[in-house]
C-alpha cells in the first residue's frame, strides 16, 4: 500500500505482529515523498527511544491510551500542508 500512494499521515503501531515500526520507518525513508509519521507508542517513550524515532522520519509519538490526544495530533498533522518532495 505504501508503494501505491501518497498519504497524509501515517499512524504507525510501535507494536506490529510480522514487521518493527522501525523496518516501517526506514521503507518510508525511501520513498520520493515525505510524509508525517505519528508513532503510538503502549508505554512512556524514552529521550532515547525518540531520538532514534525522530532520525528515522517519526514527527509525534502519542500513548495509544490517550484517544483526545491522537485524535488532536491527527487533526494537527491534517490541517498541515499536504506532503512535500523530499529535501523541498
Amino acid at each position: 500500500m505504501l508503494r501505491t500512494g501518497t498519504f497524509d499521515l501515517v499512524v504507525l503501531d510501535d507494536y506490529l505482529a510480522d514487521v518493527t515500526s522501525e523496518e516501517i520507518l526506514r521503507h518510508l525513508q525511501k520513498m520520493p515523498v515525505s510524509t508525517p509519521v505519528l508513532l503510538m507508542q503502549t508505554g512512556v517513550v524514552t529521550q532515547e527511544e525518540a531520538a532514534r524515532y525522530a532520525r528515522l522520519g517519526a514527527r509525534s509519538f502519542v500513548s495509544k491510551g490517550q484517544p483526545m490526544r491522537i485524535a488532536a495530533v491527527v487533526r494537527d498533522h491534517l490541517s498541515a500542508a499536504a506532503p512535500l518532495p523530499r529535501g523541498a
